[in-house]
């Protein structure tokens, strides 16, 4: 008897275990035009793709899919009907709203929900115009390579390198001022794991206990030490 007691507290603290680290998310959302397709809930491990969760969408475009999560992360949506495009969202616990059309399934998604997805909007919207410079900056640099030009080649060289630089300050800027949500290591990891140590390692000591046991904030302070112990060796 005393034996089954031991068991069912032993149950009993793994439940609550489970339950004290993992949350729910609810994704709710319409896509307008689509009267019959699949819907494909996906998140990485492992730099993989993981099916989650799929919807059915009959007649009206709504659909409902969940998961459970350790802490806030990044997951994709996808259609069948359009393998080629994706939409891209960070998930935290409660109810995460998705909606948007057909013809611009991920162009036009509107996500809310979130406070790191706002955050990631904000941030991406700020990158998307780095991003449209440094097209502009790869074009004429072709086309002076084409002219043979160059001292203009080397010129544009040296502005590249100094967008490179503001581009990489922003984002640690971005991140730092807002370490106190995970989107503050995601960013880290996905737009500035080939920039300067010191970049990364203000991120990390940036943030606090949280977000530091969040999966992205161990990522990141895994990926920090990484980098740290390389140098080390290299200099030994």
């Amino acid at each position: 008897m005393r034996h089954l007691f031991l068991i069912i507290v032993f149950l009993i603290a793994l439940v609550g275990c489970e339950t004290k680290h993992k949350d729910f998310f609810i994704l709710k959302g319409e896509i307008k035009g689509l009267t019959k397709g699949i819907l494909y809930l996906e998140k990485v491990r492992d730099n993989k793709y993981v099916l989650v969760d799929t919807f059915r969408v009959k007649n009206d475009g709504i659909f409902e899919m969940s998961d459970s999560l350790y802490s806030p992360e990044v997951y994709y949506l996808r259609l069948k009907e359009k393998p080629n495009e994706e939409i891209q969202f960070f998930a935290e616990q409660g109810n995460i709203s998705i909606n948007s059309k057909l013809d611009k399934f991920s162009s036009k998604a509107k996500i809310s929900g979130s406070e790191n997805q706002e955050l990631w909007t904000k941030y991406q919207g700020i990158m998307s115009k780095f991003n449209d410079e440094n097209l502009d900056l790869v074009k004429e640099k072709f086309m002076a390579q084409k002219d043979e030009n160059h001292s203009k080649v080397d010129s544009l060289e040296q502005i590249y390198k100094k967008h490179v630089k503001r581009k990489y300050l922003y984002a640690t800027n971005f991140a730092v001022k807002n370490a106190d949500k995970e989107v503050a290591p995601y960013i880290a990891l996905s737009d500035l794991y080939d920039a300067n140590i010191y970049l990364l390692d203000t991120i990390e000591k940036s943030m606090n206990a949280q977000i530091k046991s969040s999966m992205y904030g161990k990522k990141l302070t895994e990926f920090v030490k990484k980098i740290k112990a390389t140098e080390r060796d290299t200099l030994n």
